[in-house]
């Protein structure tokens, strides 16, 4: 396991990590959130609803993927694996991302009431799943740049 910095400093270093969306009404609403202004890459920026590294090597994805929920947003459900893709992105002047990115999706029941940590979280929503695809090809610069390729695995996956 690479330590956090050196991971994300150029040229970066290939490491694992997940993207958790939460979909409720059969797909057609996603709960994203905009990340905290203290993030260290892709600050400020909207994203899915949860992501993260793997922290514990005996605990399998989905289990950190449950965790990391659980912290962020305050609530879990089961979740499942969509797919995996494999992404570079630069954060001028912040670092790089270069991951491989395994997509889980859960399906939020009406009991779901997200509690957001500001450590984490500057703001959230939900919106309707196809709003949110156009608005990424028309601002893309808003959203995290892993959203886009994680949505199309995730919206196949539904």
């Amino acid at each position: 396991m690479a330590d956090r910095r050196l991971a994300h400093t150029e040229p970066g270093l290939l490491h694992q990590a997940f993207s958790v969306f939460v979909f409720r009404n059969q797909g057609r609403e996603l709960l994203i959130q905009q990340r905290s202004d203290e993030k260290m890459l892709f600050a400020s920026r909207w994203a899915n609803t949860c992501c993260s590294h793997p922290r514990n090597p005996g605990q399998s994805l989905i289990e950190e993927a449950t965790v990391r929920l659980q912290e962020e947003f305050g609530f879990t459900l089961k979740l499942a694996v969509a797919g995996a893709f494999v992404y570079f992105a630069r954060d001028e002047g912040r670092g790089v991302e270069h991951e491989h990115d395994t997509v889980l999706i859960g399906h939020a029941t009406d009991g779901i009431e997200p509690i957001a940590n500001p450590a984490e979280i500057a703001a959230w929503k939900w919106i309707d799943t196809n709003e949110l695809i156009a608005d990424i090809e028309n601002h893309a610069e808003v959203y995290a740049p892993w959203l886009k390729p994680a949505l199309e695995i995730a919206v196949k996956s539904l």
